[in-house]
């Protein structure tokens, strides 16, 4: 099996209202036994005698709701224990909403975090994981003005503080948690979507379904189906009121098409067209109906509604000059191409798709006069068209190849894609589910590029292939739009199980390593799979907060019976617990070691007595591996923080926490990164080991095993 080499950050295309900065998300300690999150505030009456105190001159609590706008949450999801978030006014200025962070560190509250000038009144405070790395965000809207409405701004725990990572304005906003058509609720990654309504004229809105992606927040067009069923509602009602108003059926029709209805659509458009009014401008109304036929295959038809709207003109001022093209008319022509590139795609006229959206980028590109955050967001649209087209091409030949195996020859024509791929300018990584039931299809997983070359680039799709009774199906997640069902364009298959699971459905659990090419590699993913109505959904995925997996160089195994267990067993090089940077760590070590065991749900009415059921798994084990460093790590850590009960724990006797800072072991700050000897490799499980660098250069610290945990038995220079 070919193995891919391929490694590349990249950017997942979508438009976006808004911009944010680049939070790289962190493996934190999701995966500590399960506890309690605590803080030394033990009622409302202690929490606002603690605030009180940090507030500035002259300024109040404000009020949320039906109290003080305090809240406690843990915002950095590490110790297990809660900051303290505030909100309040500085006296009668309505411009001076302010809000800060308490944290409870060195044993006693300090304000690491604080800003004021948010607006006039607050309207929303609440707490999100938006962006999927298991720590809850910070949203605090607050209201601009009557007719501007609200402003929100979304903030990320990161260095110890909070920072800004988006904002955007909004008149009504709805945090959602929807799962999508590739998932159930536990196979995605718990990101919070967001559905932000923007005033336009009287009563329209214009709604838009948000998710957080790399660097901001991208629009979900996957969600659209499951959200805007409420918005065509909410403009149902709207008509009652203003039966005439053009604007109104324009929104009208856009909520339908996103909802999936285009007939309904299409019979909106004309009834807004039909009352001949200034806005919105025609065009505006031909978008939506040429993304209506798109949806029913009326593929050319689009293509000249399309056409048109890209030889719009804006409408001539009187005594007024040619001048350039406006943004806006820009941007509707930029979103055309996009439309129009699909219906050519749809009818497998990649040349002429690829030209609209190399098109679309160009325009795009003219509007802004430097790079920006904005500008990279305004851009994924097209880019990520590109990258799918790209992956289209491939997988064409790829099926093409699988259809036209006879049933005699299958087994060596899957043994040779890998040289036939290579042949046809196509890297493939495949591998042949394992099958120890001998009943359930055999199942062909195949992780492709169309570069000619193996290094470099990314993977640009995930195909599954099976077979039923000799006939064919199969099913492709593009890489390029992996935020919406999160197969990386850096996932490569390891290892696949198929099982069977409820109701004598196919299950199909599948290990990837999810930093191909990278120097952590691997870095293993867990996706469960069910086989539902021809199509392969994710029911289980290890991205999400719940199921506590460390993202982490390691091994994934599957144990026990079926899809019944996995067991994990790595380092924690880059595990971000506050005790990595205390030494210096990198590929080659030292390392921290640990193993960990997931079991899935039993006994669940409808599958095979003792057989693997539930839709989740839950993590049973998680224990670090005793070794001489692992000691040596947390014994520091627990003299830099000076929990001197924690520093007995690791040594045969107390005298050594006195020697231990006679020579500057002890870090302050921690985090410093010193080196040690590793030219006997051993030394890292048993000892000695000797630092080389920093202010204890030349310790040497020895250990003794004792009860299956080592001891520091001697320290010395």
């Amino acid at each position: 099996m070919s193995r891919l080499k391929k490694f590349a950050a990249i950017l997942i295309s979508g438009t976006s209202l808004i911009a944010g900065c680049s939070i790289l998300p962190s493996p934190a300690s999701i995966i500590r036994p399960p506890q309690t999150v605590s803080t030394p505030v033990e009622n409302e009456g202690d929490v606002v005698a603690v605030v009180q105190k940090f507030l500035p001159p002259g300024a109040q609590l404000e009020r949320y709701g039906s109290g003080r706008a305090i809240s406690q949450r843990d915002l950095d999801a590490v110790d297990g224990k809660s900051e303290i978030l505030a909100v309040y006014r500085v006296g009668d200025n309505t411009n001076e909403i302010g809000a800060f962070v308490l944290k409870f560190k060195d044993g006693q509250w300090q304000k690491v975090w604080e800003q004021q000038g948010f607006g006039f009144a607050l309207d929303l405070l609440e707490f999100e994981d938006i962006t999927g790395d298991g720590k809850p965000e910070v949203l605090i809207g607050t209201t601009i003005g009557a007719s501007a409405g609200n402003g929100l701004d979304i903030f990320s725990w990161h260095g110890d503080t909070l920072k800004k990572i988006a904002g955007t304005g909004y008149h009504r906003l709805d945090i959602l948690h929807l799962t999508g058509k590739y998932s159930t609720e536990k196979g995605y990654d718990g990101r919070a979507q967001l559905a932000v309504w923007q005033k336009d004229t009287i009563t329209a809105m214009a709604v838009d379904v948000l998710r957080w992606y790399e660097i901001g927040l991208v629009p979900a067009e996957d969600l659209y189906p499951e959200y805007f069923p409420k918005v065509v509602e909410y403009y149902e009602e709207q008509l009652k009121k203003a039966p005439d108003a053009p604007v109104i059926w324009y929104y009208l029709a856009d909520a339908q098409q996103k909802a999936g209805m285009p007939e309904k659509a299409l019979k909106s458009v004309e009834k807004g067209l039909s009352l001949k009014g200034d806005y919105p401008p025609d065009y505006k109304f031909m978008i939506v109906k040429a993304r209506a036929l798109n949806d029913l295959g009326q593929y050319d038809r689009a293509i000249g509604l399309l056409n048109d709207v890209i030889k719009a003109k804006a409408p001539e001022l009187p005594g007024s000059r040619q001048q350039e093209e406006p943004a806006y008319l820009k941007k509707i022509k930029a979103e055309a191409l996009i439309d129009m590139g699909k219906s050519y795609e749809s009818l497998k006229q990649y040349d002429k798709a690829e030209d609209c959206y190399r098109r679309s980028m160009e325009i795009t590109e003219t509007l802004f006069k430097e790079d920006s955050i904005e500008k990279t967001l305004a851009l994924m649209p097209a880019g990520k068209a590109l990258r799918r087209l790209k992956g289209v091409r491939g997988y064409e030949k790829i099926y093409r190849y699988m259809a036209s195996i006879k049933p005699e020859e299958r087994w060596q024509k899957i043994q040779d894609i890998d040289k036939w791929g290579k042949d046809q300018g196509i890297s493939i990584n495949h591998l042949l589910a394992e099958n120890t039931e001998g009943d359930l299809p055999l199942t062909l997983l195949v992780d492709f590029t169309s570069d000619s070359q193996v290094l470099g680039g990314y993977v640009d799709g995930h195909a599954i292939f099976w077979w039923e009774k000799d006939e064919l199906y199969s099913q492709v997640f593009y890489s390029a739009n992996d935020d919406e069902h999160g197969f990386s364009p850096t996932f490569t298959v390891m290892d696949a199980r198929l099982s069977t699971g409820r109701n004598n459905t196919v299950e199909m659990g599948v290990i990837y390593d999810s930093a191909t090419g990278g120097s952590g590699s691997p870095i293993p993913a867990y996706r469960l799979l069910r086989l539902e109505g021809g199509e392969w959904k994710v029911i289980w995925s290890s991205s999400h907060p719940a199921a506590r997996w460390p993202n982490v160089r390691s091994r994934v195994s599957f144990t026990g019976r079926g899809l019944s267990e996995l067991t994990m067993e790595g380092d924690l090089w880059g595990f971000k617990d506050g005790k990595e940077d205390i030494f210096m760590e990198s590929n080659p070590g030292p390392h921290r070691r640990f193993e960990a065991r997931w079991v899935r749900e039993f006994g669940t009415k409808g599958t095979p007595e003792g057989a693997a059921s539930g839709d989740d798994y839950v993590l049973m084990k998680f224990n670090v591996v005793p070794s001489a460093y692992n000691t040596l790590v947390n014994f520091i850590y627990a003299l830099s923080t000076a929990d001197e009960g924690e520093a007995e724990r690791w040594v045969t006797g107390k005298a050594l926490i006195d020697r231990a800072k006679e020579l500057k072991l002890v870090q302050d700050p921690l985090g410093q990164k010193w080196q040690i000897d590793l030219s006997d490799p051993s030394g890292e499980r048993r000892g000695p080991i000797r630092i080389i660098s920093g202010p204890a250069q030349g310790v040497e610290i020895r250990f003794i095993e004792k009860g299956g945990q080592y001891l520091i038995s001697e320290i010395k220079k």
